[in-house]
């Protein structure tokens, strides 16, 4: 799961703008690194000629061969240490001083006639050689030099922080529209065409949520006249289907008339379903809640279907007190029994019902051995008007309402119905009812 939305991350348009604004912070930052080196290294080569001409008057005024009184007042007055080293004598001034031994752990920047001048991470330094002598210049580095520079390098890295840290905080808000996307789209996936993208922007990303907004009322306005289109022709068609039967009785017994009648029927089942599923839906939210005994809500409606083929099987039914709407859960129950039986061969296994609690919610599975669902279909089985046969043959009947009707009395509870099915095996539907307390 980590890793999951580790990579989800790393792959998110909002990382790779941060890697690109770091990327390019850092290449600016190299760039311009590059250009003060090559400004240091002139600067360096001009105080090199002037630090050559300033240690000659300095050895001017010590005398060749150097003189230690003198070297002394120097010393006092630049704040170095000089000393002096040839097979003859060697002294340092003052001193109490000492010059460090460079070995190679120095950068020699000068290095011309005689006269080298370096640093290192304590101090800098000429080398001036004379007579078969050497005559050191050392100036350490001062305390309050290195506090400052450790004091601006913790400001700049600090400054870097500041600024990366804006930059995630600014992204973040430029990016923030992109979730208002996803979530607008995973409210009109399942179908809450009532949601709305807030309008917070004056950008682009405003424009596309106005957009997003507008199609959203176009298509919940479609759909409301859809239904109110399919509730009026139902309602309009409720009076010449009872005229057509009162005329078909006054006919004499004949198969056409058999035919007919059974055509009726079949069409005042779909108004029916239509009218029912409509009153379910839009007051589903309105539960008359009971208290009932799971096993007695199962066995009762199990026991409508007794003698359909190929029978039902209860088993492994956990006992549990429910509060619940008994009518619609029934409701629920029997059209799920009822597809299971509808879409199962004769000759194949019964119908399996079992129950049980866990984690406050109480489940009822029913499980059958018929053709089941193709996988690419799983998806719109709790449309209306969805059908897996799409022959829509007069065998498996019904006109593709009942799981709709499930899933809006599930949601209705606060319950869950969820199906699981593979092709030429079976299917199995489990629905979930939550335990109050």
């Amino acid at each position: 799961m980590k890793k999951n939305k580790i990579r989800k991350l790393i792959h998110s348009v909002f990382f790779r703008l941060l890697v690109a604004i770091v990327l390019s912070g850092i290449a600016l930052t190299i760039i311009i690194l590059i250009g003060f080196s090559a400004l240091k290294q002139d600067h360096l080569e001009a105080l090199g000629s002037n630090l050559v001409r300033y240690t000659h008057y300095l050895v001017e005024e010590i005398g060749v061969p150097p003189d230690r009184t003198k070297a002394s007042a120097v010393a006092r007055d630049t704040q170095m240490v000089i000393r002096y080293h040839s097979p003859n004598k060697s002294w340092t001034v003052p001193e109490d001083k000492s010059i460090p031994n460079f070995g190679r752990h120095y950068h020699q920047w000068y290095n011309q006639n005689g006269i080298v001048i370096g640093s290192n991470r304590k101090g800098h330094f000429i080398k001036f050689s004379q007579n078969g002598g050497q005559l050191f210049f050392w100036l350490d580095r001062s305390g309050g030099a290195e506090k400052k520079a450790v004091t601006r390098a913790i400001c700049f890295h600090l400054t870097v922080a500041i600024i990366l840290i804006c930059s995630y905080l600014y992204i973040r808000r430029v990016m923030q529209p992109i979730h208002w996307l996803t979530t607008a789209m995973n409210q009109f996936g399942n179908g809450n065409l009532t949601y709305r993208m807030p309008l917070k922007r004056d950008d682009e990303f405003q424009d596309l949520a106005e957009s997003m907004n507008k199609m959203a009322a176009q298509i919940q306005n479609l759909m409301q006249a859809k239904e109110s289109l399919l509730l009026d022709v139902s309602h309009e068609l409720r009076s010449p289907i009872a005229r057509l039967k009162v005329g078909l009785e006054l006919l004499p017994e004949t198969e056409m008339r058999a035919s007919l009648q059974e055509d009726l029927r079949e069409m005042e089942g779909m108004v029916t379903e239509i009218l029912e599923a409509y009153r379910l839906h839009r007051f589903s939210d309105r539960l008359n809640l009971e208290k009932i005994e799971s096993n007695t809500l199962i066995r009762t409606v199990a026991a409508e279907f007794s003698g359909r083929s190929p029978g039902i099987k209860v088993t492994d039914l956990s006992n549990c007190r429910l509060e619940l709407d008994v009518k619609k859960a029934r409701v629920v129950l029997r059209n799920i029994l009822d597809n299971a039986l509808k879409y199962s061969s004769k000759p194949s296994k019964p119908v399996e019902v079992t129950a049980g609690s866990a984690d406050k919610v109480f489940t009822i599975s029913i499980k059958d051995y018929g053709m089941g669902v193709p996988p690419h279909l799983l998806n719109q089985v709790f449309e209306p008007f969805f059908r897996a046969d799409p022959s829509r043959s007069r065998q498996t009947g019904g006109f593709g309402l009942g799981l709709s009707m499930c899933k809006a009395i599930m949601e209705a509870h606060g319950g869950t119905v969820h199906i699981e099915s593979k092709e030429g095996e079976g299917t199995c539907v489990g629905i979930s009812f939550p335990l109050r307390s």
